[in-house]
């Protein structure tokens, strides 16, 4: 699982609530979570907020469903996601490159959330969403979900099911512009 998905499975598993968290501790891949880059505490525009650990942690934490709600102006400002969001850790995992040497699907990631109640720990060798092995990929219910989630803002509800459709048929189009235009906002 992702950092998230282990995040949302002990905030969900232990009931525990923002104004707990005293600490939350990341460990993953150096390149896409602890790199300078993707440690931003302060994230101030959309793409700051896209591609800052603390801050998709902490909107995990503290139950923001994913989508486009993550990069709205109000919750980069939100008291309780900043608090969290500079209580959030990121490390890159100690066995992160001889466990992807083992297997090149392998991503070692253990979060850890701290709490007046105690430590909660989770961990998982693979995220969900790759494509390797079969048990994490996404099924398409799964997809249609995420993908009516991130464009329901954009598109009416009919363009949305449309699109679907026309994705999953790309093959039948002699013109992908034809699928492009559902696609327009």
């Amino acid at each position: 699982a992702s950092p998230c998905d282990l995040t949302l499975k002990l905030v969900t598993e232990n009931d525990i609530k923002p104004e707990e968290i005293l600490e939350i501790n990341v460990w993953g891949e150096q390149s896409s979570l602890a790199g300078p880059a993707w440690v931003n505490y302060t994230p101030e525009k959309i793409w700051d907020a896209c591609v800052s650990t603390p801050h998709t942690i902490a909107l995990t934490a503290c139950g923001v469903a994913p989508g486009p709600e993550w990069y709205d102006a109000h919750t980069l400002r939100d008291p309780m996601i900043e608090k969290v969001r500079l209580a959030t850790n990121v490390f890159e995992h100690p066995d992160y490159i001889e466990k992807l040497k083992e297997n090149g699907a392998n991503r070692p990631t253990k979060v850890e959330i701290k709490t007046a109640r105690g430590v909660f720990t989770a961990e998982s060798m693979r995220p969900r969403g790759n494509n390797v092995p079969p048990e994490v990929r996404m099924n398409e219910p799964e997809l249609y979900e995420k993908y009516r989630t991130n464009t329901e803002r954009f598109l009416t509800i009919a363009d949305v099911e449309a699109s679907i459709d026309a994705i999953m048929r790309l093959e039948e189009f002699d013109d992908i512009n034809d699928v492009v235009k559902l696609l327009h906002i």
